[in-house]
């Protein structure tokens, strides 16, 4: 009888040992799916990552971006000349003054400029310049376009309707324009154009 309950025992022993070590590795398997499925999202993101990266810095893509910034940034910069001395002024991205710039970079601009109001000079173009006036505040070192032909460079703060040209900075706009009548000289900065596009390109190729 003790003999029988002795074997019974060593088969509930065994059973039990069995049983365990089977759910263990079950257990062991589940884990180890989890894990290979986290790894596989996180390896699927980072390549889908990387592409996208790559994708976005391409050559040519990095080629248009620069020279789309070059017509911007560096095309629609010209310089000022008043009484020997100069300034480089940022024309705005309109209409009128993309034809300001087409006429300063063809044929370069001169025209002579006075006094008005205490706040500003103002002088005839000569020619007529798209206008988008709007109620505007003005400050020293703006330039405008006022009734579609007159060009104002403003040396104290100001509001009208105008159209923006662009605008330079310097410490006192007023010392700069001088006093009474004046002349102005506008010319193109085609040097910088060139090295800047050239620059652009040299940085894409390297």
């Amino acid at each position: 009888m003790r003999k029988l309950i002795l074997v019974i025992l060593l088969i509930i022993l065994v059973a039990g040992t069995f049983f365990f070590y089977v759910a263990k590795e079950k257990d062991s398997q589940n884990n180890e799916k989890i894990v290979e499925n986290v790894t596989e999202n996180i390896i699927e993101n980072v390549v889908e990552n990387i592409t996208e990266e790559i994708e976005n810095t391409l050559p040519e893509n990095i080629i248009e971006n620069k020279v789309d910034e070059v017509a911007v940034d560096t095309n629609k910069k010209v310089i000022l000349e008043v009484n020997g001395n100069s300034v480089e002024v940022t024309l705005e991205n309109n209409s009128a003054s993309n034809e300001l710039y087409e006429k300063i970079k063809n044929e370069g601009l001169t025209l002579r400029v006075r006094d008005y109001g205490g706040f500003e000079k103002v002088g005839a173009l000569g020619f007529p310049l798209t206008r988008e006036d709007k109620e505007i505040e003005t400050y020293p070192g703006d330039l405008v376009l006022y009734n579609g032909s007159q060009l104002s460079i403003f040396y104290k703060p100001h509001s009208w309707s105008y159209t923006k040209l662009g605008h330079f900075d310097i410490e006192n706009v007023e010392a700069f324009l001088g006093k009474g009548e004046v002349e102005l000289k506008f010319r193109a900065i085609e040097s910088e154009i060139k090295t800047d596009f050239e620059e652009t390109i040299e940085n894409v190729v390297d």
